[in-house]
């Protein structure tokens, strides 16, 4: 690898100017991330949401907190399958629809992509 290849790895591969149309490219496809084409190194192809895949026309679940409320572990994998598909089939290969952090305090951006404040709860459903 070049240096600025390995550079590019390190700090993000995405030109500084591409930046602010992020939030316009979203739910279009997919982010990549240390991509080395020269190399054939295909990189990663990241979707987010806590709702399942935001690329294209996916299903839309309630959020993670939503679904902990069910108690239902077999649910969760069920959905947690379905955006496995989903990921794939709008061409990503890495999906962060499940963020199992314990929520600490109510005002976290975040909150509701987590399956809550209780230990047991997200142990129930993370299984």
């Amino acid at each position: 690898m070049t240096v600025n290849e390995v550079l590019g790895l390190l700090d993000g591969d995405s030109p500084r100017r591409l930046l602010p149309f992020i939030p316009l490219l979203h739910g279009r496809r997919p982010f990549v991330a240390g991509a080395v084409p020269r190399l054939g190194v295909p990189g990663i192809r990241f979707s987010d949401g806590a709702r399942g895949v935001v690329i294209g026309a996916s299903t839309a679940f309630p959020v993670t907190m939503a679904r902990a409320a069910t108690w239902n572990p077999q649910l969760e994998t069920r959905v947690g399958h379905v955006i496995g598909l989903e990921t794939r089939a709008q061409g990503a290969n890495y999906s962060a629809s499940v963020c199992v952090n314990l929520l600490r305090h109510f005002a976290w951006g975040r909150a509701q992509e987590c399956y809550g404040e209780d230990p047991v709860l997200n142990e129930h459903c993370s299984i």
